[in-house]
């Protein structure tokens, strides 16, 4: 199948980063959007990982671009508040050094001085967990921090409406339509020839992007692919969201997202330049719709606020790409945003997308396709796993919901993957597999994992192997008492040097007025 025609289906932010990422990385491909004035976006003020910056490097924009426009903020973290346990909080600061030898020399030094875990392990690995902790935003550029690369250990948060708005602005090559779908045609073998809008008629393309949203209109409901829900796995459904003001902006313009747990799921903010975007994300399991929203005003310390309702479809159609048509956000699948994991998802397979078709020159077969699902598929399914290891690693048991989230639900045996799967991006095959790699120590913790387990509480396993061993031997690596204090004594002195280097820093907002809002 050869690819010189590509139209997306939908608009909102899914639907102009799919348009972007053709119109940048395919030049010689024509493409064209068409979405519907009547159908409103999902979309609500986002939280990025590191990996959008592979994105924005697709599309060669620098931060001074597009941030002001989007009412953008840095990002060097997420912070949660009251998953462990009520008034617990522990924080995932993003890159470090996820190193073995330094796993060793902390999982030493944190048994003989009895180091509280999370902090410990933070400071031990990333230098970047400072920067949260104090909110203070720096380039790098003369190397204090170790291992921190500005640009992509550094995320976003902005608001997702207004980068559809960017976007859109951006892509002045791409031919774009306002109309509602009605219908499609297809040939003798199956394949999309075009979908039939109600004002213009045919729209034809070689390649069919659906950005439909959960509705998934050209993936599911034309193409038959089958939706497997991630229900066994997460619970909550329904989402309430809303925008408040800053009441002391300084204070409250963090470089990190805060994710809160309240009684029947949990609680996002995000601080963008102009307000606060936040919202509740619950289990309509264990509380109805009215009651979810009373909660919600009681976090929020107010009535005064216009909230949305999103009902929220969890789970991945089995197969990403049928035919001629690829499905993209939403209208793929959806892992709720804990791990700010719905937009990486979509970059994520925006990236593969456009690899897949510039390997040979946007020639493509089913082999293609069936590579690009099963690595789409594992790389979601992986996210699936890491969110639900938060509510699965949880000490909460003081409402329904949480004593069901840590003591009742088991997350082992709901269901394997669905491709015989060869670790072709991740570490761990389903859950089960992580969840053996986790409590058997076999394979120790990579990655955010860390942060999550060692939030929770647990000793992160450091040697690969599980052997006995004690204060001074630690995992079978032996190190002497001296060794040990000298170890300990050049951490307290290296952080106690650092922390006084950050706190001369700029502060997240003033930061942003210096580099972005000029």
């Amino acid at each position: 199948m050869n690819i010189r025609k590509i139209l997306v289906v939908g608009g909102g932010t899914s639907g102009w980063m799919a348009a972007a990422s053709i119109f940048k990385a395919l030049p010689n491909v024509e493409v064209s959007l068409v979405e519907s004035k009547s159908i409103p976006t999902i979309g609500v003020g986002e939280s990025t990982l590191g990996q959008f910056n592979i994105f924005l490097d697709m599309l060669g924009l620098k931060d001074e671009d597009w941030m002001a426009e989007c009412n953008a903020t840095y990002k060097n973290g997420i912070r949660f508040n009251n998953f462990n346990d009520l008034g617990s909080s522990y924080d995932y600061p993003f890159g470090g050094r996820d190193r073995i030898d330094i796993k060793n020399k902390w999982a030493a030094v944190r048994d003989c001085y009895n180091l509280p875990i999370n902090e410990s392990y933070n400071e031990w690995h990333n230098d970047n967990s400072l920067l949260m902790k104090y909110n203070r935003c720096t380039k790098n550029t003369d190397g204090l921090l170790d291992a921190f690369d500005f640009r992509y250990d550094t995320s976003y948060h902005f608001d997702s409406k207004l980068l559809a708005e960017y976007l859109k602005k951006f892509c002045t090559g791409v031919e774009h339509h306002y109309d509602n779908i009605v219908s499609v045609n297809k040939d003798e073998n199956g394949y999309l020839t075009s979908v039939v809008g109600e004002v213009h008629g045919d729209y034809t393309a070689d390649l069919f992007i659906d950005c439909t949203g959960f509705q998934s209109r050209l993936l599911e409901k034309e193409m038959g692919s089958e939706f497997l829900s991630y229900k066994p796995w997460l619970d909550n459904d329904r989402a309430l969201a809303t925008h408040v003001p800053y009441k002391d902006k300084s204070k409250e313009l963090v470089n990190f997202t805060r994710c809160t747990g309240i009684d029947s799921g949990w609680v996002w903010t995000v601080p963008l330049w102009n307000s606060l975007g936040t919202g509740y994300c619950y289990s309509s399991d264990f509380v109805d719709d009215d009651t979810a929203e009373i909660q919600f005003k009681k976090h929020l310390g107010t009535d005064d606020v216009d909230i949305k309702k999103i009902n929220i479809r969890h789970g991945i159609h089995k197969e990403g790409w049928v035919k001629n048509v690829v499905a993209i956000g939403l209208s793929y699948a959806f892992v709720e945003p804990l791990e700010s994991s719905s937009l990486a998802s979509t970059h994520e397979c925006l990236l593969r997308l456009v690899r897949t078709l510039k390997d040979r020159d946007c020639c493509v077969n089913r082999f293609d396709a069936d590579l690009y699902n099963i690595t789409s598929a594992n790389d979601i399914d992986s996210w699936r796993d890491f969110v639900a290891i938060h509510y699965a690693a949880s000490s909460r048991d003081d409402t329904r919901y949480w004593r069901h989230q840590t003591q009742e639900k088991s997350y082992i045996n709901l269901g394997r993957g669905k491709f015989i799967k060869h670790n072709v991006i991740n570490d761990g095959i389903t859950f089960d597999d992580k969840y053996q790699g986790l409590s058997q120590n076999l394979y120790g913790y990579s990655g955010g994992w860390t942060y999550v387990m060692a939030g929770n509480g647990y000793k992160i396993p450091a040697h690969k192997r599980q052997q006995e061993y004690n204060a001074y031997q630690s995992y079978g690596l032996p190190y002497s008492s001296d060794e040990v204090e000298h170890l300990y004594l050049q951490w307290r002195t290296r952080i106690k040097k650092l922390t006084s280097e950050i706190q001369k820093l700029p502060s997240h907002d003033i930061f942003l007025s210096q580099h972005i809002y000029t």
